[in-house]
């Protein structure tokens, strides 16, 4: 799973308002890398992620996905791309606060119209790979907010999609909460998922095989 990008830029217009978010970005990612994009507040590291992960297009430029020119395949498509080769992890968990643990991790398997046995086996694996099998049952007001972060990366990777996309993931949480979440985001890809990353935190960039330093909307080093 190759991901390239040739000179892409991203143009939001709203009003009498435009904002180049993403300037000329030309950047290859190998399958079972782990990159880090980093960079200050406004610099582009979201939009980045959004083009790579398919839920935006770029104003110009061309992206392939897996070898494939994004920007030519249909909306169904790239839907059932993100469904079932990407994870995406948040700096919201964004949890539904009436289903357990359990069946909030379980959601994207249901998309994917997954049989139900199937579907409690990966759940119970992926709550394994984030150590919150005992926690199944629970709901996620009853878990602290790095708990609910990494029921969020249990279903980010549920699916083992081939692509995990985390924007900002330790934002909310202390410094051992998210040093933790790091190192189970590094298991993540040594078991063999390309990881993006975009955080502002130097450290954590640092845990990455390569960092993108982004400016501006433009890539630094």
């Amino acid at each position: 799973m190759q991901i390239e990008l040739e000179n892409v830029s991203k143009l939001y217009t709203g009003g009498w308002v435009s904002t180049c978010a993403l300037r000329e970005i030309t950047l290859g990612i190998a399958k079972g890398e782990f990159v880090a994009v980093s960079g200050p507040s406004g610099a582009g590291k979201s939009t980045l992620l959004r083009i790579i992960g398919c839920l935006e297009q770029p104003t110009s430029g061309m992206y392939r996905f897996d070898g494939r020119e994004v920007q030519d395949i249909s909306k169904a498509e790239q839907a059932r791309i993100r469904a079932e080769k990407i994870g995406f992890l948040f700096e919201h968990p964004d949890l539904i606060d009436d289903l357990t643990v359990a069946q909030n991790v379980e959601i994207p398997l249901i998309y994917r119209g997954i049989p139900s046995v199937q579907r409690k086996e990966l759940v119970e694996q992926a709550l394994d790979r984030v150590g919150l099998q005992d926690r199944a049952r629970h709901l996620p007001g009853y878990l602290s907010i790095g708990q609910q972060q990494r029921v969020a990366l249990a279903r980010a990777v549920v699916g083992l999609p081939e692509l995990v996309i985390a924007d900002e993931p330790t934002g909310r949480l202390d410094t051992r909460s998210g040093s933790e979440l790091m190192e189970m985001i590094v298991q993540v890809n040594r078991s063999g998922a390309t990881v993006v990353i975009a955080t502002h935190d130097a450290d954590l960039a640092d845990m990455a095989e390569r960092i993108i330093d982004l400016v501006d909307g433009r890539i630094m080093a």
